[in-house]
């Protein structure tokens, strides 16, 4: 065996942020050699990278799904400013399809936007997906994903799934406001308590929508079935909140009138 070869085998290479670390000695040339033909490649063949940010990961149809790309170069992870374009792909999961396509601008490496989510959009499992034009030289293995999820406000699926599956047990959901309560324009706390068919406390998650149909706020059980959000109720507003059941589906459960 050749002592170049000696010496690749004496070598720690430790990979990190795409670049090569080595703990040589300074008489070795050979090594020298082969990371600056490393770096020269790195330099000749730059990769990007994509991160979305989106505010939540359950949206109902009708809502919008607000995100915030950016832009990373792949070996280096610092922010690269190549690209000027983002797109980003709602694809569904259960038949492969693009949904929804949106592409937005890229300034300094960061790409704010939103999509709308049609109110005739299927409820399911989508992937969010996001890549550059340049990223497409590449296998698609390389694009940012996420999965998200979308659900009716009715609660409903698909006739196939509803058809199939029995609606699960709706657990016993109380909202109690802060002072007894709902009083319009002033900052308060609402807290919850579910307990399920057999009586005992149920872990539970959801939202709240106003009469738009506008998220307000989101909110889970912290102990025992038992939480509380802060709500600030406006006047004139009526709100209801969704709380997801076993299966996936939300249920509404009207909360206490805003009073002046």
């Amino acid at each position: 065996m050749r002592p170049a070869f000696h010496r690749i085998i004496r070598l720690c290479l430790v990979s990190s942020a795409g670049c090569l670390v080595a703990f040589y000695g300074t008489d070795d040339e050979f090594i020298r050699q082969l990371l600056a033909r490393f770096q020269a490649y790195n330099e000749q063949r730059p990769t990007e990278k994509v991160y979305l940010h989106t505010d939540r990961e359950t949206y109902l149809t009708g809502e919008t799904i607000w995100m915030k790309g950016y832009l990373f170069n792949g070996s280096s992870h610092v922010t690269d400013t190549v690209s000027r374009v983002l797109y980003v792909d709602l694809v569904d999961l259960a038949t492969r399809k693009v949904r929804l396509r949106v592409q937005l601008r890229a300034t300094d490496s960061y790409a704010p936007g939103q999509l709308a989510l049609p109110d005739s959009m299927p409820a399911g499992t989508y992937q969010l997906r996001g890549y550059t034009n340049f990223m497409r030289n590449e296998p698609e293995t390389y694009f940012f994903t996420k999965t998200l999820t979308v659900l009716r406000p009715d609660g409903g699926t698909s006739a196939i799934s509803a058809a199939r599956q029995p609606a699960p047990a709706r657990p016993d959901v109380q909202f109690l406001p802060e002072g007894g309560q709902l009083v319009e324009g002033i900052d308060g706390r609402m807290a919850f308590k579910a307990v399920g068919t057999d009586g005992q406390h149920v872990d539970v998650s959801g939202f709240v929508l106003d009469a738009k149909q506008d998220t307000v706020v989101g909110f889970a059980s912290t102990y025992l079935g038992m939480g509380f959000f802060a709500i600030k109720p406006e006047a004139g507003q009526t709100y209801t909140a969704f709380v997801r059941l076993g299966d996936g589906t939300v249920a509404p459960y009207p909360m206490p009138a805003v009073l002046p």
